[in-house]
């Protein structure tokens, strides 16, 4: 008996494109902290 749900092994393009849009936020959010800490702490860096 097969008890693994089909929706986590079915990928749509709408999932894709959503994922996509997620990663590239967090690669934004991630930016702007590092941005924040080289700016505040430019001697260390």
């Amino acid at each position: 008996m097969n008890n693994i749900n089909p929706i986590f092994h079915t990928i749509q393009p709408g999932d894709t494109r959503s994922y996509d849009m997620v990663q590239k936020e967090i690669l934004r959010m991630s930016q702007f902290f590092v941005n924040g800490i080289v700016k505040q702490f430019p001697n260390l860096f």
